[in-house]
């Protein structure tokens, strides 16, 4: 039963969170179609951090350079163990790569907005 409401309660996630223009995951229902979406929408969110970070590594100095290339590896060390725990309950399960590719996907548009965030600090 706890798996059963983790599996709903990330459907409901993935409804909630998606961009207006991007397909109602949150309405597919077998586990292949629901990866595809998901897998869809991390591409896409994958597409914009990309675009912001290549924007924010042009308006970058040197020294900060070094610092920004460091921190983004890093965080997607963090970002893939975060899903690995979150998604971890689910091992073995239908739903994993689900899970675990939602969880990717809301973590990179959220540092697409920090990335973001970044660039809008004064350069000297």
């Amino acid at each position: 039963m706890r798996h059963l409401f983790g599996f709903c309660a990330a459907i409901a996630i993935l409804a909630v969170s998606r961009p207006a223009h991007a397909l109602d995951c949150g309405a597919l229902t077998k586990d292949d179609e629901i990866l595809a979406c998901v897998g869809d929408q991390l591409a896409d969110a994958d597409r914009e951090l990309n675009a912001t970070y290549v924007k924010l590594r042009a308006n970058t100095s040197k020294e900060s350079l070094e610092l920004l290339t460091k921190a983004q590896r890093l965080w997607m060390s963090l970002r893939d163990a975060d899903c690995e725990v979150e998604a971890g309950n689910y091992r073995g399960g239908s739903a994993y790569n689900s899970i675990y590719v939602a969880c990717q996907r809301d973590k990179t548009r959220q540092r697409t907005l920090e990335l973001k965030h970044f660039s809008q600090w004064p350069r000297r």
